[in-house]
This record gives structure tokens, C-alpha cells and sequence, in this order.
């Protein structure tokens, strides 16, 4: 029995005898506090040429934050660490919970393109010297070399048997005209005896292998790369040597990844020593999103379009994957860049796109982009010309004082002045025009790449992807006739969104060019051997064990004589025998045929390249979008509608509803017109559409025709 409120816990106890109440001293338990364990996040961040996107997930629940700067210049890491400080402070996260930062930027194209790298010296052999410095016509590779990147007495040619007295009197005369790095064209065993001699020789010098950075066949595309490569190398070394020094100042213990043109995550040791395969980053990002999307929505063959202000281009996903192809041609410096990246649809600029008026009294619309740092004339830094983001803006597209604060009177000024007056149309005309304008160049780019690949835009979704892109997917998907247009929970902040679903991986390339019946199967088993350890070694030294890890090998061949290749998928069995040749030609008239609707079979078929893929599988994000209060105040409960705003819509001004995208309701269809808008873009959806939110957050359109 207790009396007097006690309680057994307080340690009185009653004497059954004297039925008193024996108080008992009581005795300190210590309790252990619960802590709730630390969240550990992951951010993407990607710098582009107009804004910096940021993504920040929380990795035990799932949820993402998003955010979006304009970019800063001339240096871009300082708005980086500006708006990186900004988004955590709103989430209440620090810089030690984030295990990891996958960052890609423009900085090293941006280099390429203002021409602004390292002073590069190249060794080649003493007959391509020659080459380089005799040319073949006036748009040659070897014209572009030296008169871009490395000046001819700057090109060092060298005879077999190597001469190192020689070799040293020849970088000793480099660096005294002050050189900091230089590339190395020559065969494979040289290259290395090369790259040993300078290491010790010449420690500071910065030394790129053609061997490392493209195995291709063609001495021309290796120079080219090998050039360009050496070229960057210390503007990337600088780079992200600051962004590491700064990012550790302000308290970040993780690692930084950054992702390759092929999709593919990287550890900083290879982005500051091949810094060529950063140049298509934000586009490999956006891709890596689309295929992620693709997997969520069960979407087997899409078009992902990611449109930014300075570029509009276009990835093809199919049977979940997106397509891979052997290089590209940076158009700033007419030199092809040979090497696995996922392949793209270059559909001009963005919208940052200038229209004008030609002197046939035509419209164009994409013949220039106004520079990044000033942008579209409503932004206000200084534009005199009239872009499509201008004519977005005076169609009622977008909000004046969404996001950021635009300037429409500028945007109409400039229209009016350069479009309107000339033609003799309203603003509203001419803004309408240049909107359908674009669209159209942009549909015709991505038809002309589907006939050749014997492909249908109507068999594809369309993704929108990209500050841009929403606003203007819907014109294009209605050109190019396909039946669904999807714009995904952080279409606005996709490159950075796709950072966190690509896989880490290495790629190992061997150049080989036989035909078939003459493959020395010995030499490819070894190769494929040794690439595929190089490949668990990778990922064991990011951290990631083999049984993680994805092996695929496989094989580029053409029929001979051809310059079409295609790609095929090697059998699991690690040793290649003649026996499968009938197996590997089977698969390569199966891809053949499906891509050029015919078959030679009375020509030999040709190896070109073997390649040795190793990565993690794609992560699938559950796209929990966690928006900020502010982003929906005004909504009442359950209510998406914020209100009506004047749109144009080829005709005549009409009063289009609002939607605030946080508040949409899962499964409530509603109809087009209609805008929706988020803090990173505005959805524009035009007429004879419905519009859906499904389950995991992304706005489904369903195009009527």
C-alpha cells in the first residue's frame, strides 16, 4: 500500500508490521538521452552559363529541396557557395551532414570557348608535325590545332628510337617561353616513357596522354583531343582546387563527385586530369534525369528536351537507357571531341536565343544568343536585343514577379523596336512568332535526327527538362505530333537532379580496327580482363564494393569500309572464342537493321572498338519535392488556382488560369490553357490538352490532336 501520493517509483515503501512508511534514500538513475541520428544528405549542384540549380536530399526520408541563382561573374563559385549557404540555412542543415557534393560546371567550356587555357606545347612524331604545320584546306583539324590551342613552334617532333637528351632540350625550351602544359601524341608504349621522363624532369608541368584521353585510331581525332585536353588541364586543377579549399572552409567533411559526358560519376583525381570529359556535364545530368524519370513513369523510349538560356538540346532515351555514342564536335572550335558520351540533339540556343529581322525582311530566330552575363533584355543587365525569353515574357507565359524580377517594359521596347516595327506587326504578333519560330527549328533538328535513325517522334514521349523547358515543350511536342508530354517534379533543376541518379562508373576503350574473321582473341580476352579489374578498382577506390558493381562489355562495329557504327552487347562469358563470332554478327544485323532498315551481307563485318563499361546501378530518387512555405502563401487549403493572367495565344489575349504546382492534387485532371508555376519554371500547357499530377508528383499532359 502507498500512501500520501507516493509511489513505488519515488521509493517509499510501507512496513506491513507498523504499517509506517519507511522512506528509503533515493538513488540517481541516470538516463540515457535518445539522440536522433544525424541526417546525412546529398547535393547536386550544377553551374550553368545563366543560373546555378541546387538539390539537396535528404537520404533517410527522401525529401529534396530545391533552388535555383543566377550565376555569378566572373567568378561562379562565389554565388555557388552563396546560394549553397542559403538553401541550408532555410532547411536547417549544416555543411558537415552532407556526405556528398556531385557538382558539374560550366567553368571548363566556358575556358574552351573564350580560348583563355594554358599556354600547350604538343610531342608528336616527326611526320605529323609536319602535318600539322603543312594543314590539308583551310577548315582541317590540323589547321585549328595550332592556330587555336598550340603554336606551331610549339609542336615538338620526335623520332624513334627516343633521344632523352633531345626530348629534354625540347621541354627545357618550353618552359622557358613559359608553358605549363603539354600533350603527347605517339604510340602507346612511347607515350608512357614520355610521361615517366617528364614526371621526374619536369614536376610542374602538366602532361596529358593521348593513350588516356582517347584511344581512337585516327591520328587527327587523337591530337585533337589530346590538344584540348592539355589545354584545360590547369584551368580545371585551379578550379576545383578552389571549390575544395572553400567548400572545407566552411565546414564540408565529404567527398565531391563530378559527372562525365557519358552520364557516368567521377572522382575530382580524374576531372582534374581529363578535364575534357566535363564539357558536356549539364547535358549528361538532364539525360541521367530523363532515364530516371523514364524507370519511375515505365516510359520505355522518350525525348528529354533540356532547354536552358544558352542551349536547347535533346537526349534520346531508349529501352530505358539513354543513347551513347563515340564523340562530338564542340561547335566553338570545329574540333571533334572523341569520346563515349551520351549522345545529343543540338536544337541551337535557348532563351537566350536572338530573333531578327534579316535583310529579306524574314524573321530569324537563333542565328546569335545574347551573351550569358547579360541575358534576355528583361532581365535587366544591359540586353538590346530581343530574345526568346522576351517574347515568352509578352506572350503572359511568364510572371513578372515570379522568381525573379523581370522587366516587361524592356522586353516589349526591344520587340517592338526590332521585330514588330520592321514587319509591320504587333508586339503581341511578334512575340508569338518568334515563340512558334523556335519551336519550329527546334522540331525540324529533332525529326531530321529521328529519320536518320528510321524513328518516329509520335512512338516517344517528351520530357521537359531545364529552366526553359517547360515553358516551351509544349509547341515543340505538339510540332513533333507526340502523344504525351511529361515535366517532372525539378524539370527547372534537372542537371543538377540527374547528378544524384547517375552512376559511378569507368569506361575503358580499345581501339582495334580488323575484320572479323582476323581478331586475335587472345589479345581482346587480356584487354578485357585488365579493363574490367581497372573498373572494380575504381569503385573500390570510391568506396564502393564489387558486388555493387554492373559489368557490360561491349563491341563497335560497321561493315567494312563503312564510317556507320554500331554498338553491340558482348556475351557474360569473359572469354571471347572464335565460336561467337555468329553470335556477335547476329546481334549486329539485329541493331543494324533496326537503326537503317537494311542489311549487307555480302560484305565482311569490321571490330572498330571494344569497350569495358563497370558501374553502380542508376539510383532511383522517390521525388519527394519539399517546398518552402513562402512558395505557396496566398493558396487556401487544398486550392491550386492562384488566379488568371492575359496569355496570347496566336490570336487574341485570353484570361488563362494560374496553378501553383505544390498545390496540385494527385489524379485531378484538368484542362488546357493553363500555366503552372513553381519556383524554378513555369509549365506552359496550350490548347486542346488535359493535365493530370500523378502519383509521384509529375505533370502528365496529354496532347489531343
Amino acid at each position: 500500500m502507498i500512501e500520501n501520493g507516493g509511489s513505488a517509483a519515488s521509493g517509499a515503501v510501507a512496513n506491513k508490521k507498523t504499517n509506517r512508511v519507511n522512506t528509503l534514500p533515493k538513488v540517481a538513475v541516470q538516463q540515457k538521452a535518445v539522440v536522433p541520428p544525424t541526417p546525412i544528405y546529398k547535393l547536386g549542384m550544377a553551374i550553368g552559363n545563366t543560373f546555378t540549380d541546387f538539390v539537396l536530399l535528404n537520404t533517410a526520408n527522401g525529401n529534396l529541396y530545391f533552388d535555383k541563382i543566377l550565376t555569378t561573374y566572373p567568378d561562379p563559385i562565389e554565388g555557388l557557395l552563396e546560394g549553397m549557404r542559403v538553401l541550408l540555412e532555410r532547411h536547417k542543415v549544416l555543411p558537415s551532414h552532407i556526405r556528398t557534393i556531385i557538382h558539374g560546371t560550366t567553368a571548363i567550356n566556358k575556358a574552351l570557348l573564350e580560348q583563355n587555357g594554358a599556354k600547350t606545347g604538343l610531342i608528336t612524331t616527326q611526320d605529323f608535325k609536319n602535318r600539322l604545320e603543312i594543314g590539308r584546306d583551310l577548315e582541317a583539324i590540323s589547321n585549328i590545332i595550332t592556330k587555336s590551342f598550340v603554336p606551331i613552334d610549339l609542336c615538338f617532333g620526335i623520332s624513334e628510337p627516343l633521344n632523352i637528351n633531345e626530348l629534354a632540350s625540347m621541354i627545357q625550351d618550353f618552359s622557358v617561353q613559359n608553358g605549363i602544359s603539354i600533350g603527347v601524341c605517339l604510340p602507346n608504349a612511347l607515350e608512357q616513357k614520355i610521361a615517366d621522363f617528364l614526371k621526374r624532369r619536369f614536376p610542374d608541368i602538366y602532361v596529358s596522354l593521348s593513350s588516356e584521353i582517347t584511344p581512337d585510331i585516327s591520328i587527327d581525332e587523337r591530337a585533337a583531343a589530346t590538344v584540348m585536353n592539355a589545354y584545360l588541364q590547369p584551368i580545371a586543377h585551379h578550379y576545383w582546387n578552389e571549390l575544395e579549399k572553400k567548400l572545407e572552409s566552411i565546414g564540408f567533411k565529404g567527398i565531391i563527385h563530378t559527372i562525365n559526358a557519358a552520364g557516368r560519376l567521377t572522382m575530382l583525381e580524374n576531372a582534374r586530369k581529363m578535364p575534357i570529359q566535363s564539357l558536356a556535364s549539364g547535358f549528361a545530368g538532364s539525360a541521367m534525369m530523363g532515364v530516371s524519370v523514364c524507370k519511375i513513369l515505365k516510359i520505355s523510349n522518350a525525348l528529354t528536351l533540356d532547354m536552358g538560356g544558352t542551349t536547347a538540346e535533346a537526349a534520346l532515351i531508349r529501352k530505358n537507357a539513354p543513347v551513347w555514342t563515340n564523340g562530338f564536335e564542340k561547335k566553338e572550335t570545329h574540333l571533334p571531341v572523341r569520346m563515349p558520351v551520351i549522345d545529343r540533339i543540338v536544337m541551337g540556343s535557348g532563351g537566350h536565343a536572338i530573333a531578327q529581322v534579316g535583310a529579306d525582311g524574314l524573321l530569324v530566330v537563333g542565328l546569335e544568343t545574347a551573351d550569358a552575363s547579360i541575358g534576355a533584355a528583361c532581365y535587366g543587365r544591359g540586353g538590346t536585343e530581343p530574345t526568346v525569353t522576351d517574347a515568352d515574357l509578352v506572350l503572359g507565359f511568364l510572371n513578372e514577379n515570379h522568381f525573379l524580377l523581370l522587366h516587361k517594359n524592356l522586353s516589349i521596347k526591344v520587340l517592338d523596336e526590332k521585330i514588330a516595327q520592321p514587319l509591320g506587326i504587333s508586339v503581341a504578333e511578334a512575340a508569338w512568332e518568334i515563340h512558334q519560330m523556335a519551336a519550329q527549328n527546334r522540331a525540324n533538328a529533332i525529326q531530321m535526327d529521328l529519320i536518320e535513325r528510321h524513328l518516329e517522334s509520335p512512338s516517344f514521349s517528351v520530357i521537359a527538362l531545364g529552366g526553359a523547358g517547360a515553358v516551351q515543350a509544349f509547341a515543340l511536342a505538339r510540332l513533333l505530333r507526340t502523344p504525351q508530354l511529361v515535366i517532372p517534379v525539378g524539370a527547372g533543376v534537372a542537371s543538377a537532379l540527374g547528378f544524384l541518379v547517375a552512376p559511378m562508373g569507368l569506361e575503358s576503350i580499345w581501339t582495334d580496327v580488323r575484320r572479323i574473321s582476323t581478331v586475335d582473341w587472345a589479345k581482346v580476352t587480356l584487354f578485357l580482363r585488365q579493363a574490367t579489374q581497372k573498373g572494380y578498382d575504381f569503385l573500390k577506390k570510391a568506396g564502393v564494393s564489387a558486388t555493387q558493381a554492373i559489368l557490360q562489355r561491349f563491341v563497335t562495329m560497321r561493315y567494312a569500309g563503312q564510317e556507320l557504327e554500331i554498338t553491340v552487347l558482348l556475351p557474360n562469358d569473359i572469354n571471347l572464342i572464335p565460336t561467337l563470332i555468329t553470335s556477335i554478327e547476329r546481334h549486329f544485323d539485329t541493331e543494324y537493321k533496326a537503326q537503317y532498315g537494311t542489311l549487307m551481307p555480302e560484305i565482311e563485318r569490321e571490330i572498330v572498338t571494344w569497350r569495358v563499361v563497370v558501374n553502380t546501378s542508376t539510383p532511383i530518387l522517390p521525388l519527394k519535392q519539399v517546398v518552402h512555405p513562402a512558395q505557396t502563401r496566398h493558396l487556401t487549403e487544398n486550392r491550386a488556382l492562384k488566379g488568371h493572367r492575359p496569355v496570347y495565344l496566336g490570336t487574341h489575349f485570353i484570361e488563362c488560369p494560374v496553378y501553383d504546382r505544390a498545390a496540385l492534387r494527385v489524379g485531378e485532371p484538368f484542362s488546357s490553357p493553363a500555366l503552372i508555376e513553381e519556383a524554378e519554371t513555369t509549365v506552359v500547357v496550350g490548347e486542346n490538352a488535359t493535365i493530370h499530377l500523378d502519383s509521384f508528383g509529375n505533370i502528365i499532359v496529354d496532347l489531343h490532336y
